[in-house]
This record gives C-alpha cells, structure tokens and sequence, in this order.
C-alpha cells in the first residue's frame, strides 16, 4: 500500500484520522507526498463526497516507483500521451476528469450515423488528439481500471464480474459531454438464470436512468460480444450475459464493422478462451428495442488482458507462466500503423519496455520503432517475429 507524508507527518487515507488530516490539508492546499520515492513524489486531495481522495498528479505516473499503486508507464509508450491533457482534462481542485470524446450522445433527425470505422479509430480524431474515438474510450477505462495490469497473484481471479466492477468504478468522477460518466454507461451485470427477473428489473432500470426517458439520448455500452447474426429485416449482435435481448443493427454498419473490425472477429475465431469486448452507443426506440449506432471491438485473452494479434498474445503468454508484472500499452486513437511499446515490465530491476514487431512490417514503422527505442530513456525488449523464437525476458529482482 503506498505511504503518504503531509507536513512530515504519515497519513494513512483509509482511516478516521487520516480523513481529517487530509481535509485539513485540502483546505489549506496541501500536497501530501507518495514516500514510493526517498525525495517523495507530490499527490493532490480530491474531494469524493463526503471523503478525501489522494490522487496521483497528471502526467506523473512514470515518476512513481515501479511497484507503486500509482505507477504508470511513460505516456509516450503508447497512444496515452496523444491524448493526455488534450482529450482527458483532469481538475486538481475538485478531481473529476472531463473526456472529449468524436461520437455523440443524441440521434439527429435525417442525418446518417458516422461509420465503424469513424467511430472507432478514424475521422478527424485519427488527425487531432482533441477527442477521445469509441475504442480510445474504452482503452481509457481499461487503463483506469487496472485492467491493463497483471501480477501472479490475479491468475484464476479476473472474470467478467471483476471486469464489470472495474470499469464501473472507472467511469466515476469521470464527465463527457457535460453528463457524469457513470450515469450514461451500462455494463451488464453476470447472468444468473436463478435471479433473471432481478436482473432484468435492473437492467430496465439502469438503461431508462441512462437515457433519461429521452427519445434521442443514447447510452453507452461495454460488454462482450457473443456474436453477429442475421435478424429478420438487418442483424443483431448477441451478447453474453443478456440472453433474453439483442443489440439490433443496420446493415450499413454491420458491414463498417466487420471491414474496420476484421482482425478483431478473426482473432475471436482463433482465440477459443478469448473474449469480444464491445464499446457502442445505443439508442431505445418507443417499444423498448435497443438499437448500436456506433460500435467498437477490442480483443482481450481468456484473462482478460488485451492484445492485437497471436505474436502479443504469444507474448503474454509467456509473461503469465513466468509469473511476471506488467502493465500493457494501449493505442487510444493512434493508427495500427504506428509503433507503441506492448507493455511494461515492473518486476525487473528497472522497468523494462516491451515490444513486438509483427512480420511483414514496412522499413517506415520499423524506423519508427527504432526512434521510439533510442528516445526512450527506458530498458527495453524487444521481439521481431521474423528473427525466429521469443528472446529471453529480462530476470525479475531478486527481491520479487
């Protein structure tokens, strides 16, 4: 757990003391110091209610020790340093994080609604870093979940009711378009035949409360995607833990996602263990049938950790039966054409980045690669598939 110090005094946040110590502070500014590191690293008090949140500062994850809560690798490792401060707005003084996100939140009368490809990862969001797509929000809240982390003692842990929990608490103290985050996005929650009717009484509810009772809100969705399947006058995505209803979809955009998606329903061919995670907005018309406007995929291995083709999820792999720590990376509304690090390695005696060069890439992303490496003041691994085998990982610490 990390150590907090506020004018030389250790504060431990979870206790009655520690909550007035940390008001106090937050009235008189105060920043209390992450003891991770022996010359401490500067928090920020942020106000959640009725309780005191110490909070990491923005952009300083990577300032962190390796083994902190707090620790994040450096941004410029993945596609989060496009869009930190730019698209994720964070406010010190009360804690909450503004998102600008490219899709919207309301249906307009005569106008078509954007493509797969615009939605998730294309449009003017690919050419400015001013606005979160579909698949860079939900990396968002995959990041802000932990659920890009792994450690040996998840292994046989992390199932969709972990899942579920996390991206809900992500979404908290989070605002898009003006709307707390929380209040517009449903996860379903683990189906249970037994308790169905609570259940579905539930998800009612959750979904008017989302929608407001408005005709042309939509909501947000995560969930995972079971399949895509022809309906009487379009297609329908099945989805697991909702077995009594369907997402209903046009052709049109049936057809967006399996062109800008199709790496993402191969992998789920291939996988048999994986999951489909799906990001969408839904609109509900008068008789009650929700309906995807705008979607977005993301593969994730039978443990929940997400991964872009079998040579990463060859590398995790390997990480996992090594019972090593890692953090992966995440493209948010970089291009699959731009090299980022997989991920992070914590448990070695410095943080080591971690990269994979899939075969048949070109001379431009390779010499891309090569800039990012050199730049980087990290270690780093690094795997091209057309050398042959994996490399040996670098050994953990002694103290691990």
């Amino acid at each position: 757990m990390p150590t907090y110090q506020i004018d030389n005094k250790i504060v431990d946040p979870s206790t009655q003391d520690g909550q007035a110590a940390l008001a106090a502070a937050h009235t008189k500014r105060l920043r209390p110091q992450c003891l991770c590191q022996a010359e401490g690293v500067p928090m920020y008090i942020a106000r959640a209610g009725d309780r005191y949140l110490v909070k990491r500062m923005p952009d300083c994850g990577a300032i962190h020790h390796q083994d902190c809560a707090s620790y994040e690798p450096p941004a410029e490792l993945s596609g989060a340093g496009e869009v930190l401060g730019t698209a994720i707005v964070e406010d010190e003084s009360s804690g909450q994080v503004k998102l600008a996100t490219a899709f919207s939140l309301r249906t307009t009368p005569g106008r078509a609604p954007p493509t797969a490809s615009e939605s998730a990862s294309g449009g003017d969001a690919q050419d400015s870093p001013r606005r979160l797509t579909l698949l860079a929000t939900l990396h968002y809240l995959y990041d802000q979940g932990e659920l890009t982390r792994w450690a040996p003692g998840m292994t046989g842990k992390r199932n969709w009711g972990v899942v579920r929990h996390q991206i809900m608490a992500a979404a908290g103290g989070k605002a898009l378009k003006g709307l707390p985050l929380h209040q517009i996005l449903f996860v379903p929650e683990m189906y249970n035949a037994e308790r169905a009717d609570q259940i579905i009484a539930r998800r009612s509810a959750d979904i008017a409360d989302a929608t407001q009772g408005e005709q042309n809100r939509l909501f947000l969705i995560v969930c995972e995607l079971k399949d895509l399947l022809p309906s009487r006058y379009g297609f329908r995505a099945a989805i697991k833990h909702m077995p009594d209803m369907s997402l209903m979809l046009s052709p049109e955009l049936h057809t967006q996602i399996r062109k800008r998606f199709g790496a993402e329903l191969e992998l789920r061919e291939t996988d048999e263990n994986g999951h489909t995670l799906l990001m969408g907005t839904v609109s509900v018309t008068r008789t009650g049938t929700p309906h995807l406007r705008e979607a977005a995929l993301l593969s994730v291995s039978e443990r929940w950790l997400p991964y872009a083709n079998r040579y990463e999820l060859a590398v995790q792999q390997q990480l996992v039966e090594a019972r090593r720590r890692f953090v992966l990376g995440q493209r948010y509304n970089l291009r699959p054409d731009v090299p980022i690090a997989y991920g992070v390695l914590t448990d070695s005696p410095s943080s080591t980045a971690l990269y994979v060069t899939p075969p048949g890439a070109s001379v431009a992303y390779r010499d891309r690669l090569l800039e990012l490496i050199e730049t980087s003041a990290m270690p780093h691994w690094h795997w091209d598939v057309e050398s042959g085998l994996l490399p040996p990982l670098p050994p953990p610490r002694a103290s691990t």
